[in-house]
């Protein structure tokens, strides 16, 4: 999910994401990408380890830079994208009959999630994801059918109902469900998932992005453009980027348009 939940089960993601950036003094002026030498370790210690947002300053079809909120810079050539994706604003409309949806949220009665953003994966990029429906505790375990039965039994937290007296085994928070399936109803929002299993979408109170996930574009990035990054090392010209995703402003078929009239 891509946050990097599945992409986003993660780490979810899972796109949602937020890191803040460390308040350092940025680099002295722009570099120009592939052409200056960093120290590498002053380059990391400028980064936030956890991730964190920043946008792209200047692009070519190597190289771009990126500016964070503090205003540094760093120099990334795309040969140094670990996992490099995209995110694209999509409709449920716009949803073909073939696409995958992912979600991941607080789990509801009835099987039911609220969440905040859901991933849409069309065509080839359908690979990137497997229809499930996998429920986790608060501490991202799995839960299991020896887990629910010893909870069940003792009186204690169990998935969906909440607390009762007794011994807590996991602390009282709401469960979290993964559901990844193809749409099957947009009012309300309904996903398959594994076997014959539907589960329904409700927006969390702050509301509900939905972005469609692609496998990355060099020719799609573009100046301006959002990117959420975690950093991994750094060679004297360029950041390596463990995980890499650019936010566009607008969908994927508008970009599949403007690619087939170039050629």
């Amino acid at each position: 999910m891509l946050r990097y939940r599945g992409v986003r089960i993660a780490i979810l993601i899972a796109l949602g994401l937020a890191a803040g950036t460390p308040n350092r003094a940025g680099l002295a002026q722009i570099i120009a990408p592939g052409s200056a030498s960093l120290a590498p370790p002053a380059v990391l210690n400028s980064l936030p380890a956890a991730g964190g947002w920043a946008q792209v300053l200047t692009v070519d079809a190597n190289w771009m830079v990126l500016q964070n909120e503090q205003r540094q810079q760093y120099p990334v050539s795309f040969r140094a994208l670990n996992v490099f994706l995209m995110r694209w604003p999509i409709t449920l409309a716009d949803v073909s009959p073939a696409g995958v949806l992912e979600a991941y949220g607080a789990t509801l009665p009835s099987n039911g999630v609220q969440t905040d953003h859901i991933d849409v994966y069309e065509g080839s990029d359908r690979d990137m994801v497997q229809p499930t429906g996998i429920p986790y505790v608060n501490t991202n375990q799995l839960l299991t059918m020896a887990m629910l039965n010893t909870n069940n039994n003792m009186g204690t937290y169990y998935p969906n109902s909440g607390v009762f007296p007794g011994m807590l085994l996991h602390d009282p928070i709401p469960t979290q469900t993964r559901i990844a399936g193809p749409l099957a109803g947009i009012d309300p929002i309904l996903i398959g998932t594994s076997g014959q299993n539907v589960h329904g979408v409700v927006p969390s109170p702050g509301g509900m992005t939905i972005t469609q996930v692609t496998r990355g574009a060099i020719p799609a990035v573009e100046k301006g453009d959002l990117v959420f990054f975690v950093p991994g090392s750094a060679t004297t010209k360029t950041v390596q980027m463990d995980f890499f995703i650019v936010y566009k402003k607008y969908p994927f078929k508008q970009f599949q348009l403007m690619m087939s009239r170039r050629r």
